[in-house]
């Protein structure tokens, strides 16, 4: 395990994972906030429109109201990429320890 965190490339790994998915997610959020205010603002007769949204949004909270919300959720992905990435390393690692053993198991099994 301490191998494994002073390994540069799996520094590098987790710093890109994470600029990628805040960087994704940074795109993406002005968008899933306009379509939820849409879900949530239409009534069954009467959809609302994106620019009907997009001004009241404006109105209300000016445009970083399209952003409301964003730090919680880049905690949580980020810190949910970062799970799955750390338990892919590790396993990852684990798993090529073994083969090369079996390997060499293998080779030994072949040549005697």
């Amino acid at each position: 395990m301490e191998e494994l965190m002073k390994n540069q490339m799996f520094a590098t790994h987790a710093v890109a994972a994470a600029g990628s998915v805040t960087l994704g997610t940074a795109l993406t959020y002005p968008l899933d906030t306009i379509k939820v205010l849409i879900q949530v603002g239409s009534v069954s007769n009467k959809q609302l429109t994106t620019a009907q949204v997009l001004d009241r949004v404006k109105t209300l909270s000016g445009h970083a109201g399209l952003y409301s919300g964003f730090g919680w959720l880049m905690l949580g992905r980020i810190l949910g990429a970062g799970a799955r990435f750390g338990t892919y390393e590790i396993l990852t690692t684990f798993y090529k320890g073994i083969f090369f053993i079996l390997c060499a198991v293998r080779s030994y099994c072949v040549c005697s």
